[in-house]
């Protein structure tokens, strides 16, 4: 089977997959995002394409997402945070930051929430008592990393944060209210 842009996925270059707690599939890339989910009584696959407009055009790039504690979802990419609730997504700003250059995000198992960034470095973030995102701290190379770009998380079983990116790799290790960083090029 093939299925053109108009048909199904809101663009043909996709950047991540995500499978929510309903058993539905998120996936985004440049100009928006799409939310596929399975009919069993039509047996078929239905597709909801969601965008967002920046000075009129779609934004340019979804590179990946997370599920807040409420059960919705947070997108970032190229033109900052996304909230996705109740079918509706808008614009975040994260402690007054509107378009931060987003790459990825990844949830620890301590709750915090990591956010890599173009330009930025890797922020830590937490969500608050209304089920909304904070900044606890931005780790540049003003504090401990080599470089600002960093394009990929991942957490290990440690709980270690590693984030790679043009400049090599870096990884973020915390203890109470302490942090680690270790750069490797």
């Amino acid at each position: 089977l093939h299925f053109t842009t108009e048909e199904i996925v809101s663009n043909t270059s996709n950047y991540f997959f995500y499978e929510d707690a309903d058993k539905n599939i998120y996936t985004g890339g440049a100009g928006g995002f799409s939310k596929i989910r399975y009919d069993s009584l039509s047996r078929k696959f239905l597709f909801k394409n969601y965008f967002f407009k920046v000075n009129s055009d779609n934004t340019d790039m979804f590179k990946s997402c997370i599920r807040g504690p409420d059960g919705s979802l947070w997108f970032i990419g190229q033109n900052g945070i996304f909230h996705f609730i109740k079918d509706e997504l808008k614009p975040y700003s994260l402690n007054g930051y509107n378009f931060p250059n987003a790459t990825d995000i990844k949830s620890d198992a301590s709750g915090n929430v990591w956010i890599a960034t173009k330009g930025d470095g890797v922020w830590q973030c937490f969500f608050d008592s209304r089920n909304l995102l904070q900044v606890r701290r931005i780790i540049t190379d003003k504090n401990g990393l080599q470089y600002n770009i960093y394009l990929s998380l991942a957490i290990d079983n440690q709980n270690v944060v590693w984030a790679a990116g043009y400049g090599g790799v870096a990884s973020i290790k915390q203890n109470e209210k302490t942090i680690y960083i270790n750069n490797y090029t």
